[in-house]
């Protein structure tokens, strides 16, 4: 290697998350909604800390499944409640109280709880929150986490058999 902390699979991983990237804001600019920088950043928040095919759909998976819980929480009180001061304040506090709770179980949840919290807490700070934000809030979400998905898996798809198997061929090369 030329360059001792130049690695092909991260150099690799680089290429395909500027390629989601890419993606994601031309798609924004098309859909042209005041906040779908929100698509962009979850195809970084997604793809940027994970390298293998299996850690990006898992972290996928609880990314949406937070975000629509934090958006069902949003829209009942929306649809149920009245929007004043302390009902928002109630809100925000039971759900993020729930949504910690559920993000210090198992460090597998903690993307779930977290953004469950912040998709709350980003709907509710709307002025005044209306169902067609917490909508547009889950759409983009998802656009993102979908465009991170199909390029994880369908451009140069790494996985982590592949880097398990050349590590045990290391392996026995230096024992051998």
């Amino acid at each position: 290697m030329l360059i001792p902390f130049l690695e092909a699979e991260r150099l690799l991983h680089s290429l395909k998350t500027a390629i989601a990237c890419a993606c994601a804001f031309s798609l924004a600019r098309i859909i042209g909604e005041p906040a779908t920088q929100w698509i962009v950043i979850t195809v970084i928040v997604v793809m940027c800390a994970q390298i293998y095919v299996g850690s990006i759909l898992q972290k996928s998976y609880l990314r949406l499944l937070g975000t629509l819980l934090g958006c069902l929480s949003a829209t009942a009180m929306i649809i149920f409640l009245k929007h004043t001061f302390v009902i928002t304040l109630i809100t925000i506090s039971l759900t993020s109280f729930v949504f910690s709770y559920i993000a210090t179980t198992r460090e597998s949840l903690s993307q779930m709880g977290t953004l469950g919290a912040v998709t709350t807490v980003i709907i509710l700070f709307g002025n005044p929150p209306d169902l067609t934000f917490a909508g547009m809030r889950f759409l983009e979400i998802s656009v993102g986490i979908l465009i991170a998905a199909l390029v994880s898996q369908f451009i140069f798809p790494i996985h982590a058999r592949t880097h398990l198997r050349r590590s045990q061929a290391a392996t026995l090369g230096q024992i051998s």
